[in-house]
């Protein structure tokens, strides 16, 4: 059976290069940020849509890709363009930030309810997880590059974090949620971190 390859993972690994240069430190780094310029070169190539958004899924030779668009994964690659921007100074990863929240603003973002939908196709229930990846991932970008535009993104997830995640009574935050950012009816609901 043919294999598949996250995207996710792709973006994870990208990420621990970039990580590994710059803990490698100056003169000793080189071969670290290549390797991760060299994935994220690929990533681009066989992720990044035309109509945008990062794919799901590459496909193995012979299949089809899963071409659904995921919130979370897209939160992965945002950290990586980060590490890379720290690691190599790549004013491209920036730029491929700059494209990818762009890309989720326009198709996955709920201007009513605020936040981003989980995919498209459309998905649900709608989850916190895949926000704190990102409220990580902009912390990161504005961590690595001093662009406040990143912090205050990281702000709106904060303040969803408070306005619908939280849990004051218990402490705790919700996991699954209706469209509404409601918690769910049932169990899922009642699941907290």
């Amino acid at each position: 059976q043919a294999a598949v390859k996250r995207l996710r993972v792709q973006a994870r690994q990208i990420f621990v290069y970039a990580k590994a240069a710059t803990m490698a430190g100056a003169g000793s780094n080189d071969c670290f940020v290549q390797q991760a310029q060299t994935a994220l070169a690929n990533m681009q190539s066989r992720g990044w849509q035309p109509e945008g958004g990062w794919l799901h899924t590459f496909a193995a030779k012979g299949c089809a890709p899963n071409t659904m668009r995921d919130t979370y994964d897209h939160a992965f690659v945002l950290l990586s363009l980060a590490w890379v921007y720290r690691a190599a100074g790549d004013d491209q990863a920036l730029v491929w930030a700059r494209r990818t929240l762009g890309y989720l603003d326009a198709v996955l973002g709920d201007p009513v309810g605020g936040g981003y939908f989980e995919a498209v196709p459309g998905q649900s229930p709608r989850r916190a997880n895949p926000h704190m990846h990102l409220l990580e991932a902009l912390l990161a970008l504005f961590d690595a590059s001093g662009d406040f535009t990143f912090l205050d993104r990281a702000g709106e997830i904060v303040n969803l974090f408070n306005r619908r995640f939280f849990d004051a009574k218990s402490g705790s935050v919700g996991e699954f949620f209706d469209p509404d950012w409601q918690p769910l009816a049932g169990k899922a609901g009642c699941l907290r971190e």
